[in-house]
C-alpha cells in the first residue's frame, strides 16, 4: 500500500471536529454540530444567490458564478449554466479541464454572516472565524496534494483520483435543462455485427450449485411466508388508500376540476421529466405565481399555501413538492372560499332586505301618522268652520254686544244716540226674556249680558288653529337653530382641545430628542476621556510595555 493510500480523506465532518477543538472555538463554547451548521448555511446561501443570478465568492479557494457559458461539450453553444472557479494559486495543480466558460463577468454578493449567525445561534465574528478555517483548510490540502472530497450538497470537490475534479450534481443541473457531461458515442456498433444477448453462465458469474440451491431454498420460504400473510394483509389495508410513491401517478391523465387547474397540470408534467409527480419547490412557486395558475391562489391565504406546501413536501430536505395532491388540496380550499363568499353574499342581501323592510315599515308609519294628523287638522278644521257656521244663538249675546260696544261711552252723547241704544236695549232684553226658560228677572238678564260681554265669544278656531301650527313651527325651528349652535360650540372646543394636545405632544417630542440629544454628548464626553486616559496611560508606560504594545500610527484626538 502506498503511502498516500494511507492517509484518511479529509472530508466537511473531519473538518468540523478539527475546527470545534481549536482554541477559539473552545474558548467560544462552539461545537462541531454548530460548526457544520455553518457549513450548510453557506451551502443555502450560495445556493440561492445563484438561483437570483449571483456569484459568491469564497476568499482563498474560488467563487461560483452563473450566466452565459460557452460550453465546450457540445461545440461551444451558448447556454446558460453556473460555474466554479478555482482561485489562481492553484492553476499549478492538476486539474480536471472545465466543460462551461463565462462570456463576461458575473455579479457578485458578499456572504450574509450576520444572517448565518442568526441560524447558527452564535456570534457573526465565530461564523466568520468558521468559515475562515473551513477554507483555509481545503485549501491547505489542495495544495499539499492530501486527499479531500468536499460536499457542497449541489456539487463535490475532490482531489483523490489525482487531479482536482468539481462536478455538479445533476439534480442542481436539472434546474438549467443541463445533463452532466456525457460519454463519446460507441462507434464500433456501426462497423461490427453485434451478435444476440446471452446469458451469463455459471462459470462467468461464479455462482456454485450449492449457492444455487440455498438461493432457490430461501426464495421458496419466502414465498411461502408471503402466501400465508397475504390475506391477512389484503383484509388489514383494504380501506387503506394506496401511497402516493407506490402507485402509478398517471393511470390515467390527471384532470383538475378548473381551467388553472389544468393548466398547471400540464405545466408540472413538463417539468415532471421522470414522471415521479414531485418537481422542486422554487420552481412550483414560480408556476404558482406565473398568469396561467395565478388563479388557484388568488383568493388563498399565504399562510395556509405555506403549510400546504409544507404537508406536501417530500425529499430528504423538504425541497420538493407532490403536486398532484397539492392541487387538489387548492381546488377543496378554493370551492370552500367561493363557498363562504356565496353565504356572505346572501347574509348580506338578507341583511339589506330586512332593512329595507324595516324601512318601508317606518316610511308607512310615518305615512299613516301624517294621513291621522292631517285627518285630525282637517276634522278640527271641519268643527272650527261648522261652530263659525252654524253656532247656537246665546239670547244673551245681543245684550252683550251693546254693552261690549257701547256700555263704556255712553256717558256723555247725546240724547238721539241714548234713544237709540234704550230701543236696541229694550228689543234684546225682549229677545233675551223669549228665549229663556222663565225665572229671569232684570238683574240676572243684565249679570248673564255682563258675562257675555266681559268673554270674548267671536273667536275664529280656524285661525287659532293656524296659529298654534306656526307657533309649533317656529319653535322646532328655534330649537334647531339652538341644537346646531350647541354642536358648533362643541366642535370649536373640541379642534381646540385637539390642538393644544398637538401642541404638548411636539413639545414633549422636541424634550425628549433634546434629553437624547444631551445623553448622547455626554456619552460621547465620557468615551473621549476613556480614550484620553488609556492614551497617556499607554505613553507614560511605553518605555516597560512590550514590543506589540507599541503603536504603529499616532492617535488624532
Amino acid at each position: 500500500m502506498t503511502e498516500d493510500a494511507k492517509k484518511a480523506v479529509v472530508t466537511i465532518a473531519s473538518i468540523a471536529d478539527d475546527v470545534s477543538s481549536g482554541a477559539y472555538c473552545e474558548r467560544m463554547r462552539i461545537g462541531d454540530v454548530q460548526c457544520r451548521a455553518a457549513w450548510l448555511g453557506l451551502m443555502d446561501f450560495i445556493l440561492n444567490a445563484i438561483r437570483n443570478n449571483k456569484g459568491v465568492s469564497l476568499p482563498g479557494l474560488g467563487s461560483f458564478a452563473v450566466g452565459r457559458c460557452t460550453d465546450l461539450l457540445h461545440g461551444g453553444a451558448s447556454v446558460r449554466a453556473p460555474v466554479f472557479v478555482l482561485h489562481p494559486k492553484f492553476d499549478v495543480l492538476p486539474q480536471k479541464k472545465a466543460r462551461f466558460f463565462l462570456k463576461k463577468p458575473a455579479t457578485y454578493t458578499r456572504i450574509n454572516s450576520l444572517g448565518l449567525s442568526k441560524r447558527c445561534g452564535f456570534h457573526k465574528a465565530g461564523v466568520t472565524h468558521v468559515l475562515k478555517e473551513f477554507f483555509d483548510r481545503i485549501a491547505t490540502c489542495l495544495e499539499n496534494e492530501s486527499p479531500v472530497d468536499v460536499d457542497f450538497t449541489f456539487a463535490r470537490l475532490t482531489n483523490v483520483h489525482g487531479r482536482v475534479e468539481f462536478t455538479f450534481y445533476q439534480s442542481f443541473l436539472n434546474d438549467y435543462d443541463i445533463m452532466g457531461e456525457e460519454q463519446p458515442e460507441v462507434v464500433r456498433r456501426r462497423y461490427l455485427k453485434i451478435g444476440e444477448a446471452k446469458e451469463l453462465t455459471d462459470k462467468v458469474t461464479n455462482v456454485t450449485p450449492l449457492a444455487q440451491e440455498e438461493a432457490a431454498k430461501k426464495a421458496a420460504e419466502l414465498k411461502a411466508v408471503a402466501e400465508r400473510i397475504a390475506p391477512q394483509v389484503e383484509e388489514s389495508t383494504a380501506d387503506l388508500p394506496a401511497p402516493l410513491r407506490n402507485r402509478p401517478l398517471h393511470d390515467s391523465p390527471p384532470t383538475a376540476a378548473t381551467d388553472p387547474g389544468d393548466r398547471f397540470i400540464a405545466i408540472c408534467g413538463k417539468l415532471d421529466r421522470i414522471g415521479s409527480g414531485c418537481i422542486d419547490r422554487f420552481v412550483l412557486e414560480r408556476v404558482l405565481n406565473g398568469e396561467e395558475c395565478r388563479g388557484l391562489i388568488r383568493d388563498v391565504r399565504a399562510g395556509f399555501l405555506f403549510d400546504l406546501l409544507k404537508a406536501h413536501a417530500g425529499g430528504r430536505s423538504g425541497r420538493f413538492v407532490h403536486y398532484l395532491p397539492l392541487l387538489r388540496d387548492l381546488e377543496a380550499e378554493n370551492v370552500a372560499i367561493a363557498r363562504a363568499k356565496e353565504e356572505a353574499a346572501a347574509a348580506r342581501e338578507r341583511e339589506l332586505a330586512r332593512i329595507e323592510e324595516e324601512e318601508r315599515v317606518a316610511a308607512e308609519k310615518r305615512a299613516r301618522a301624517e294621513e291621522e294628523a292631517a285627518a285630525a287638522a282637517k276634522e278640527i278644521a271641519r268643527c272650527a268652520i261648522a261652530n263659525v257656521i252654524s253656532k247656537p244663538v246665546d239670547p244673551a249675546e245681543s245684550i252683550g254686544f251693546l254693552f261690549h260696544s257701547q256700555g263704556a261711552g255712553a256717558k256723555g252723547q247725546d240724547r238721539s244716540q241714548l234713544a237709540k241704544f234704550n230701543r236696541e236695549y229694550a228689543a234684546a232684553v225682549a229677545a233675551y226674556k223669549k228665549g229663556s226658560a222663565g225665572g229671569v228677572t232684570p238683574k240676572v238678564t243684565n249679570n248673564h249680558a255682563a258675562d257675555a260681554a266681559a268673554t270674548e265669544s267671536h273667536v275664529n278656531q280656524l285661525g287659532a288653529f293656524l296659529q298654534s301650527q306656526m307657533d309649533e313651527k317656529m319653535r322646532k325651528e328655534r330649537e334647531e337653530r339652538e341644537n346646531w349652535a350647541q354642536i358648533e360650540n362643541e366642535r370649536i372646543e373640541r379642534g381646540r382641545r385637539e390642538e393644544a394636545e398637538a401642541h404638548d405632544q411636539e413639545r414633549e417630542k422636541a424634550r425628549r430628542i433634546a434629553q437624547e440629544l444631551l445623553a448622547g454628548w455626554e456619552k460621547q464626553q465620557a468615551d473621549r476621556s476613556k480614550i484620553k486616559q488609556s492614551a497617556r496611560v499607554m505613553g507614560e508606560s511605553w518605555p516597560f510595555a512590550p514590543e506589540h504594545f507599541k503603536p504603529t500610527t499616532p492617535l488624532r484626538l
